[in-house]
């Protein structure tokens, strides 16, 4: 039974997720594009590689 005046059924099978990064709109597209995931995750990891190096920093600072 359609739900909130929808032609269409729910699926289960096609919810978003945010690891990886996925809003499928059908089996076979997903809103998200391929080169959406490798960069936030890269961007992700270069946020943590510099708060680890802005913190080493600021003890090394203050240790002197």
């Amino acid at each position: 039974m359609p739900r909130y005046n929808q032609p269409w059924e729910f699926d289960p099978d096609h919810r978003e997720s945010l690891f990886p990064l996925s809003n499928p709109c059908n089996p076979s597209y997903d809103l998200v594009p391929p080169y959406v995931n490798p960069m936030f995750f890269a961007l992700l990891a270069s946020t943590v590689v510099f708060t680890v190096i802005a913190v080493v920093q600021r003890v090394r600072r203050e240790k002197t």
